[in-house]
């Protein structure tokens, strides 16, 4: 199996991350010449903790909190502590507070320093750079086996597998030989890796067939993945209506019913889950029945578009306010999986019915997802068009730098079967690229 690495390097604006005490380390500062020559106090909070607590541990008095606190605005998160959170503190040669850090999430840290006598305080915002990555390869002996092999992350293979399900089922579909490339971003603070974005394209060629799809954002901020012509990879009615881990009875024509032992048609596909796992709108629909019904216990039946209706049964609970007759969009949560009704077990019963007739639900055809038009689908198109332009590019820095117009080279990587280091001439340049990161 051969994978070739070309790393496409892009730079944005941006990002930063979040009892009783436990003080975890003593280092010197270096962030600013105020902040020379003292000794930082690392506060981690346990469960229960409390800011007083945090300041007691660090030896600063009562006074000392309360003045942090009074000057409200950003340090009112103070009062808001988690288990894990770090608090850093410094005094100066009086013995007073003189800074304070605590990140308050992933964009953002709140800075209280002493200045001309007197505390100050701001949320100082993390900068963060954004890299466009495009990995390239061949497949060896798996699909995932080679994905990991050329750099690929955990989390970007399972969304090209989440993305392409309703249409394949890619460790099935793909063989040996097949080809992959895959356009991801990967995030920076500073030198330091934070880990991957988002998926923006891939491409698959299999056999003589070329499957690409791109990331599409739309007005009201959904995110879409499509193909080159707006049409959407995922279905108008999904499958999975719930994260289930098994199927613990299939659609069938006639069964015993194991909760009161009667021949009869089972008309969906049981997913077994624990109880209160979230439950979602397979469609878009209206809400036709919601309540009790004899065998399914709590149930939801839903009118869908083109004569499907969806039911899902033996539920634990409905979502908060959820009536009949109120519209739901697909992937809207509700419900939670129960055990009500002739169950043996909890698991959510998922029907999905054409025209009144019950189909099995993991094998009959479904309709695509409502395709882009128009203005939407004329701006998809220029969107991604260097994206288009990037995956369908042959795999060697020029082939890209003509793409993106300028670029230097930063780095080389030599990747060879199961990642090992590759023979000579097998060597592929990264790439650093000004972009403006508005991909889709």
């Amino acid at each position: 199996m051969r994978s070739d690495l070309l790393a496409i390097g892009l730079t944005l604006p941006a990002l930063f991350s979040t009892g009783v005490f436990t003080t975890v380390s003593a280092k010197t500062a270096t962030s600013t010449a105020a902040e020379h020559g003292s000794t930082w106090q690392t506060i981690r909070v346990r469960r229960g903790g409390t800011l007083s607590g945090a300041f007691a541990r660090a030896g600063l008095g009562t006074q000392s909190w309360q003045h942090v606190l009074a000057l409200g605005g950003p340090t009112q998160s103070l009062t808001r502590l988690h288990p894990g959170d770090l608090i850093r503190l410094k005094k100066n040669s009086a013995g007073e507070l003189s800074h304070l850090r605590y990140r308050m999430g992933p964009l953002k840290t709140l800075k209280v320093d002493r200045r001309g006598g007197r505390l100050h305080a701001h949320i100082h915002k993390i900068s963060i750079h954004v890299k466009r990555r495009m990995v390239a390869g061949t497949v060896g002996t798996s699909l995932s086996g080679s994905l990991a092999a050329a750099g690929v992350p955990a989390t970007i293979a399972n969304k090209l597998s989440q993305v392409y399900r309703p249409r394949m089922d890619l460790s099935r579909h793909i063989q040996r030989g097949d080809q992959f490339r895959v356009l991801y971003k990967v995030r920076y603070e500073g030198g330091k890796r934070l880990g991957p974005g988002s998926l923006l394209a891939a491409r698959f060629t299999i056999g003589k067939q070329k499957v690409r799809v791109f990331r599409f954002r739309e007005p009201d901020g959904r995110v879409r993945y499509l193909n080159a012509d707006g049409k959407s990879y995922k279905l108008g009615i999904s499958r999975h209506p719930v994260n289930y881990t098994r199927i613990s009875s299939p659609f069938m024509k006639e069964r015993m019913d194991p909760a009161i032992h009667v021949l009869q048609p089972h008309n969906g596909t049981d997913m077994a889950a624990p109880i209160g796992t979230p439950v979602r709108a397979a469609a878009n629909g209206t809400v036709k029945y919601i309540g009790w019904a004899r065998g399914y216990g709590r149930v939801i039946y839903l009118r869908n578009f083109d004569g499907y209706t969806t039911r899902y049964a033996h539920l634990h609970s409905f979502a908060h306010g959820l009536a009949k007759g109120d519209h739901v969009k697909q992937g809207q949560r509700i419900g939670t999986v129960g055990n009500t009704g002739w169950s043996t077990g909890p698991h959510l019963l998922f029907e999905i019915r054409k025209n009144g007739v019950p189909h099995n639900p993991m094998t009959m055809p479904l309709p695509s997802a409502q395709p882009l038009s128009g203005k939407q689908l004329a701006q998809f198109k220029k969107r991604i068009g260097p994206l288009v332009a990037m995956v369908d590019q042959p795999v060697h820095a020029r082939g890209y730098a003509s793409v993106l117009g300028q670029h230097k080279v930063c780095s080389s990587r030599i990747v060879g079967p199961a990642g090992q280091a590759a023979g000579p001439g097998r060597a592929n340049r990264s790439i650093c690229v000004a972009d403006s990161g508005r991909s889709s």
